[in-house]
């Protein structure tokens, strides 16, 4: 068995204690800042379309409940006649994910060459393809038809996933309590106070489109209850037209109608409850088909149609090093520290008592799993050193960790290539095994590995203080107690007297 490496077992020491996030700063994504360069506007649409195909891969929910891809695409060039999806995930790539992004993609690309053929040396949207909002799937036009065709299949793909965002918490059950409560005719004197307070438009079509977005969440959950056939399917297509639209409508009107829909369920609610964020549930009720429309531009943008190529060659990328033993000792956690941190052996005992709260011994093993946007960004290392092209960016489902951040912060550092996670870091240290990616450039590999124990060492240092400081101040805290200590002898006594 051999011994963890320096990122990784600093990476154990960090990881897991609660209400730490090493990475705030960077929580949020770079797309969020406002930039005029056009190049880094199309990279920015390009980071868009693959934070949403990521997003489309997941799938299989009941068999892997919390499934994550990672995607990356090389675009064609002089030297390689295909575009290429990089996916990786957290466990295996199924074929299935393997074949829905092919499927997607190709389909793309294949109603782009309808509009090109339609419309033979246009660079910019034809003003003729102005989409309905919702396509039958029978459509006479040939574009309008492809694209349905791609819809049906990602919500078909979707469909458990689907389900899993609209049921989360039971937040349906409390819209349809909440929303039930506003519309109906008697109104409470708390019901007009909020509505005043958020200013509630009085006009009846606003009242009409609120009620038109009850009815059409409740038809969705009708639809969602049953299994994936195409007649569900469409019609749930039709379903998430409407939802979507009228949200919108509704938000224009009165930008905190859930705002206001939040603040009013405690009131109606048969049971306490905490407040229930409906923003964030549409939102992600909406999701797979803002994800599509986001995929969907790709037939309107030359800059992102020249990404694709008729062939679609698709690759999955996993690493896995061996299971690593790793020293769990105030000695070791203080080498890791590399001796710069003015605390005693008393505290980081009680440190590493609180981290491994659960295991015996002072050796723990630490499987191999690494992180699928860390494999990701691994593999497109290694096709950008062999001279190929590559898009900078990792696409994920779900926002990364803060150690793959780290990772990636000093592999930009390290090696100059600036290669960006699309949706900056969630700031959690993971409980997850994380184990540090291994890049075929060995002199790369080697400098990556230093920067990242570098930032890592920091951060740990930070949480020893930090952790330092809070027990100091418990012990102070417990000094201003006169009550004497309760003993195993007087413990027992108070259980008999009151019957315990």
């Amino acid at each position: 068995m051999e011994l963890i490496t320096d990122p990784d077992r600093l990476v154990l020491f960090l990881s897991g204690l609660e209400g730490e996030r090493t990475s705030a700063d960077r929580r949020h994504s770079p797309l969020d800042e406002d930039t005029s360069d056009k190049n880094a506007h199309r990279s920015d649409r390009t980071a868009r379309v693959l934070d949403a195909l990521a997003r489309l891969l997941v799938h299989d929910t009941d068999a892997q409940p919390r499934q994550v891809f990672a995607v990356a695409l090389v675009p064609p060039s002089l030297t390689r006649e295909s575009a290429q999806v990089i996916i990786s995930e957290n466990s295996e790539v199924t074929e299935v994910a393997k074949n829905h992004a092919r499927d997607i993609l190709q389909g793309l690309y294949g109603a782009r060459q309808l509009v090109d053929n339609q419309f033979p040396g246009g660079d910019s949207r034809p003003p003729k393809l102005l989409l309905p909002p919702f396509i039958p799937i029978d459509s006479e036009d040939a574009v309008q038809r492809k694209l349905a065709n791609i819809e049906t299949a990602i919500v078909r793909h979707s469909w458990s996933k689907m389900v899993k965002r609209f049921r989360k918490a039971d937040r349906h059950l409390a819209f349809f309590e909440v929303s039930a409560a506003i519309l109906a005719p008697d109104q409470p004197e708390r019901l007009s106070s909020l509505k005043a307070e958020h200013g509630w438009p009085s006009d009846a079509g606003f009242l009409k489109e609120f009620d038109r977005l009850r009815r059409g969440l409740q038809a969705l959950h009708q639809e969602l209850s049953k299994s994936v056939q195409d007649g569900q399917v469409q019609r749930v297509r039709v379903v998430l037209v409407l939802v979507d639209a009228t949200t919108k409508a509704l938000k224009a009107s009165m930008p905190e109608v859930f705002d206001m829909c939040a603040a009013y369920y405690p009131a109606v609610s048969a049971t306490p409850t905490p407040r229930v964020d409906f923003n964030h549930w549409i939102g992600k009720v909406l999701s797979t088909r803002a994800d599509y429309l986001q995929l969907q531009r790709i037939i309107f943008s030359p800059a992102l149609h020249s990404l694709l190529t008729e062939r679609i060659e698709v690759t999955s990328t996993v690493q896995e090093p061996k299971t690593a033993d790793a020293l769990i000792t105030t000695d070791e956690l203080r080498d890791a520290l590399s001796g710069n941190v003015n605390v005693g052996d008393k505290v980081l005992g009680e440190y590493l008592r609180k981290r491994f709260k659960h295991q015996k011994g002072d050796r723990v093993r630490v499987p191999g799993r690494v992180h699928c946007e860390c494999s990701v960004l691994a593999e497109l290392d290694r096709i950008w050193r062999a001279g190929d092209t590559v898009i900078p960016h990792v696409g994920v489902s779900k926002p990364p960790c803060a150690f793959c951040a780290e990772y990636f912060a000093a592999y930009r550092t390290a090696t100059e290539h600036d290669v960006t996670t699309t949706r900056g870091t969630r700031g959690d240290t993971v409980l997850d095994p994380w184990r540090c990616p291994t890049l075929e450039d060995e002199a790369a590999d080697e400098n990556v590995r230093v920067e990242l124990s570098a930032r890592l060492r920091v951060l740990l240092r930070r949480k020893v203080e930090t952790f330092a400081s809070s027990v100091a101040s418990l012990t102070t805290t417990a000094s201003d107690d006169l009550s004497s200590p309760l003993d195993e002898l007087a413990a027992d006594a108070l259980e008999q007297l009151v019957g315990i």
